[in-house]
């Protein structure tokens, strides 16, 4: 991670501008990893993750259907239509937004509770970009598009298996 020289905001590592002001960050500093393990997070795609492909729903689901789809698959389900990613729903989603509030859950439609227009990495993205939106943004689950189409999901536990498998 670097922090911007005006605005103290953390990038990224090896940013080239700053995400938060714009500032231009390729003079700042040059990263060197610290570990062969944050190296490999640097330079290796998320697709090494090997991660499942991603559960998708309609908007006009109903919230009992994508939470039963959630329970037997253990994955959150991202919310499509006609290919374009609308918006993803995760565990928390079901208890906080439909549960706390009393929705029915067989007559409410997914599309709302759903997390609008989510946070997104493509497929050759490295994991340290997964891991750095994930920590950013505060959640477990950002969707992988290739090309604008949502492929996968890749999840903090995608990451900490591969992790722990790269140092046995």
């Amino acid at each position: 991670m670097m922090k911007c020289p005006s605005c103290r905001h953390t990038n990224l590592a090896g940013a080239d501008t700053c995400e938060k002001c714009g500032q231009e960050l390729t003079s700042v500093n040059i990263y060197l990893p610290k570990s062969e393990l944050e190296a490999t997070l640097i330079q290796e795609p998320v697709t090494k993750l090997k991660p499942r492909p991603a559960l998708m729903a309609t908007p006009e689901t109903s919230i009992y259907n994508v939470a039963h789809t959630i329970t037997m698959n253990k994955s959150s389900v991202l919310v499509v239509e006609a290919q374009k990613l609308l918006g993803i729903v995760t565990e928390r989603d079901i208890l906080y937004k439909a549960m706390s509030e009393g929705l029915d859950m067989d007559k409410t439609p997914i599309k709302q509770i759903m997390t609008q227009d989510p946070e997104t990495i493509c497929s050759d993205d490295s994991i340290a970009c997964a891991l750095h939106i994930m920590s950013v943004g505060g959640f477990r689950n950002v969707p992988v598009l290739e090309g604008e189409k949502p492929v996968y999901v890749v999840t903090i536990w995608d990451i900490l298996r591969y992790i722990a498998e790269s140092t046995d």
